[in-house]
């Protein structure tokens, strides 16, 4: 899907071949040969039974994944029969739904720790969610690095300030649009009465049984700007982790990239002391993602009960985390979600976007967001200021907020230019970069390739 049109070849060839240089087939061509060789893996493959190996399990979510998104390209970049592929893309989801599959979503020791609980795990066999995982074991040489690289800020994780504000008020309206929050509000206001998965993907220094997800305990990853623990402004360096003045003592570790770390992933009981000692198990394809697939392919097709199709898809997953406002069929219109998503037509434009809200909260950093914005043509999006926290009094000093603000910029809406002085170049994503260039040296070996996708001849 990232290079579109492509030779599709279905036998072994031998070196000198001539087909070697065939041109590049269609995106048809292609597209139809992947659906056949999932059809004959589903139809030979077992049901799932070790978790981290292929099932036809796993070839139907593959199946659903792939489908819904060329259903989607083609109604967004202009193209036909995509009823047929959202249709392919429901049936494969529905597939997997049956009870006979035994999928259920998981629900952890607790609604407030269910959804953090899932991502935290050292093996999903007998998880009644994951379809397909990848396994970790430092005893085999095959580890991560991830709790390590989150508790040290070796990588500084953070959601975006758009990401943050796509999480619903508790009230179930729009971050915007409730009473329970103000523009501008600090960090602890925002954090406050929102979608509990908030909550489990990032951390808050607020007091409270789940301050995160811990009763009783505080995370030990810092709420603070990439590089910003130490900065340095007008040749001044900042300690802000060692401030007299600061109230974020939590803050010792670590760092963030937004002020927003994430925390999903993150097991606080793994070895950090070294370098690849992480053993959690990566899902791979979960149910969480087919229920959303059923729920986008649905809205797509405008299928007349799409109030029973969320009780059983979107509300499922909302049920799961005690987030008691269920999704409607007439949700309240966001302003955000317009701009965000602007080429959706038809009268259950509203209802597409809120799904889409909801597959970004509960899908985030599982790898499916920049693909997400390919095929539903919203590239604009990557053009747009990275935004971070707003500065929460509560937190900082003034005297931090004015050296934080002069060293890193305030945009419009109050939060943190989180790149504008650090990086020169204006972000340009054009029309061209819906498809990547094909490979320089494949071209060269084979002419035949050329012309190269649009814009980047």
């Amino acid at each position: 899907m990232d290079f579109g049109d492509l030779p599709w070849y279905d036998e072994v060839l031998e070196t000198g071949s001539s087909e070697l240089y065939n041109g590049r087939d269609s995106r048809e061509i292609v597209v139809t040969n992947i659906i056949r060789d999932l059809d004959t893996a589903i139809e030979a493959l077992p049901k799932k039974q070790i978790v981290s190996r292929v099932s036809k399990d796993a070839a139907l979510a593959l199946k659903a994944r792939v489908c819904l998104f060329e259903a989607s390209w083609r109604r967004y970049h202009g193209g036909g029969d995509a009823e047929k592929y959202f249709t392919l893309a429901k049936n494969a989801a529905a597939e997997l739904m049956k009870p006979e599959y035994g999928y259920s979503l998981f629900k952890g020791s607790k609604p407030e720790k269910s959804y953090y609980e899932l991502f935290i795990q050292t093996s999903y066999n007998g998880n009644s969610e994951v379809i397909l995982s990848k396994e970790y074991d430092p005893a085999q040489a095959k580890a991560n690095n991830v709790s390590r690289q989150m508790a040290t800020g070796e990588i500084p994780f953070g959601i975006s300030k758009s990401l943050a504000d796509d999480y619903l008020s508790i009230d179930g309206l729009p971050l915007a649009s409730s009473p329970l929050h103000t523009p501008g509000e600090g960090l602890i206001a925002e954090l406050e009465n929102r979608d509990p998965r908030m909550l489990q993907t990032i951390a808050t220094p607020a007091d409270g049984e789940f301050t995160y997800f811990l009763e009783g305990k505080r995370v030990a990853i810092a709420n603070l700007f990439n590089s910003l623990n130490e900065i340095t402004v007008n040749n001044e360096k900042i300690d802000l982790t060692k401030s007299e003045n600061s109230k974020y003592k939590w803050a010792d570790k670590g760092a963030s990239s937004t002020g927003y770390p994430v925390v999903k992933f993150y097991n606080p009981d793994e070895d950090q002391s070294a370098h690849h000692q992480g053993s959690i198990d990566a899902p791979i394809f979960r149910f969480a993602e087919i229920l959303l697939i059923y729920a986008e392919a649905c809205a797509e097709l405008g299928d007349e009960d799409m109030q029973a199709v969320l009780d059983v898809t979107v509300n499922k997953l909302r049920e799961r985390v005690g987030f008691d406002v269920p999704l409607t069929t007439a949700p309240t219109p966001d302003p955000r979600l317009q701009e965000m998503y602007p080429n959706i037509a038809g009268g259950n434009a509203d209802l597409i976007r809120e799904i889409r809200r909801e597959r970004r909260v509960e899908t985030f950093g599982e790898g499916l967001r920049f693909y997400d914005i390919l095929r539903w043509k919203i590239g604009h999006v990557l053009n747009k200021k990275r935004a971070g926290f707003v500065p929460d009094p509560s937190l900082y000093s003034p005297e931090e907020i004015e050296k934080l603000e002069s060293g890193l910029g305030i945009l419009p809406n109050g939060s943190f230019d989180v790149y504008g002085q650090r990086v020169t170049a204006a972000p340009d994503f054009t029309e061209k970069n819906y498809l990547l260039s094909l490979p320089i040296n494949e071209m060269a070996l084979n002419p035949n390739l050329r012309p190269n996708n649009p814009g980047w001849d």
